[in-house]
């Protein structure tokens, strides 16, 4: 996938999974929450946004939850002093953003990404960003 899209403008774009609200994670933290963990974050609230968007049924949802939340349960990271505001802000800081908007590679389901009008990444509306950060915030307050 690297060598045959090597600037991420077609299905290279699908290995960001996670990575928009996981970068943000890690600003917001000043990097104490490490790549991998933050990554794993930002793919359940990204999942979410999924999910409420319409783009990925529920029960892919939970699956993919299930498995990220038990190897997270492991870490030792804390996400509570973190706002939505801040995680938003940095959003748009990620390399996929355009004109201040930040877009995110999501999945239908798992191993199957969202491609629309031919893009694998998206911009959402507001209101899916915003239930995808908060229902992480809100259950990975304390994780360990």
């Amino acid at each position: 996938i690297v060598v045959k899209d090597e600037l991420e403008s077609g299905v290279r774009a699908t290995l960001n999974l996670g990575h928009t609200v996981g970068h943000a994670i890690e600003l917001i933290s000043e990097h104490n929450i490490g790549h991998g963990a933050a990554v794993a974050l930002g793919i359940i609230a990204e999942a979410k946004m999924a999910e409420y968007a319409g783009i990925m049924k529920g029960q892919c949802f939970l699956e993919i939850e299930t498995l990220l939340s038990a190897t997270l349960k492991e870490l030792s990271f804390e996400v509570s002093g973190m706002t939505y505001l801040q995680l938003r802000d940095a959003l748009v800081l990620d390399k996929k953003s355009r004109a201040l908007k930040p877009r995110f590679a999501l999945l239908k389901s798992i191993g199957v990404p969202f491609i629309y009008d031919g893009n694998f990444t998206v911009e959402l509306e507001e209101k899916f960003i915003k239930s995808g950060i908060l229902y992480l915030l809100e259950g990975f307050k304390n994780p360990c």
